[in-house]
């Protein structure tokens, strides 16, 4: 674009991350002797990376999860702009609360919804992150995934991550059994009880507060209990 003035405006798009150097010369003719320019200018490679940890990798359904969000710019140089992190929440995981555990200077808002949490934050300096974290409730079983995404004006490619908790439920088998088959009136027989929780080797979900109850029929009194193996699983 050539200006009243005699300056030119040159806009340049879609150019890679490396340096440039523009060359500007007029010519001389019958009114200017011959003058040159000459700058450089450098677009850097802005670069997110995203992770995201829940707080525990096991628990029971109808529990709260918090999900921490550490968001990087791992350029060199060069900060990230407008950078847009959405949060996506399953069915499975619904959402309670979010927050900011370090802005390290940016502006940040979120929009929350029942699908997830958007989150628009101002900037990222090179080399900085940004904290977030989001509480969820969990409503289903098995593992279920916390999906997030990230990106910025200056590298629209979507960063991803995703956080995994796995939900299950406790299961409790119990097996009672006696040291003899047969016995004679007024003797005495030790029956043993066994409460395993079969669902530990499966998602590692302790069985808190167990209780066990021992209702003895007619013919039967208690001499003695205890516990032969206390059980830590």
């Amino acid at each position: 674009v050539t200006k009243t003035d005699g300056s030119i405006t040159i806009e340049f798009n879609s150019l890679n991350a490396g340096k440039y150097t523009v060359d500007a010369v007029h010519n001389e003719d019958r009114y200017y002797k011959e003058v040159g320019n000459q700058n450089s200018f450098v677009i850097y490679d802005v670069v997110l990376n995203v992770t995201k940890t829940p707080d525990v990798h096991v628990t029971l359904n109808d529990s709260l999860v918090n999900f921490t969000i550490v968001v990087k710019n791992t350029a060199d140089a060069g900060n990230a702009t407008n950078v847009n992190l959405t949060d996506i929440l399953p069915a499975t995981l619904i959402f309670e609360k979010c927050g900011v555990v370090n802005a390290n200077g940016a502006h940040i808002t979120n929009t929350t919804r029942s699908s997830g949490v958007e989150w628009s934050i101002s900037n990222i300096t090179a080399g900085k992150e940004v904290i977030l974290w989001i509480q969820v409730r969990t409503n289903g079983l098995g593992p279920l995934v916390n999906n997030v995404t990230v990106y910025c004006d200056e590298n629209a490619t979507k960063a991803n991550a995703s956080g995994v908790v796995n939900v299950g439920p406790v299961i409790l088998e119990i097996n009672k059994t006696a040291n003899v088959s047969e016995v004679t009136y007024n003797n005495l027989v030790n029956f043993t009880i066994t409460v395993n929780n079969t669902n530990a080797n499966g998602h590692g979900i302790d069985a808190n507060n167990v209780t066990v109850v021992d209702v003895l029929p007619e013919g039967l009194t208690v001499e003695d209990a205890g516990v032969v193996t206390p059980g830590i699983v």
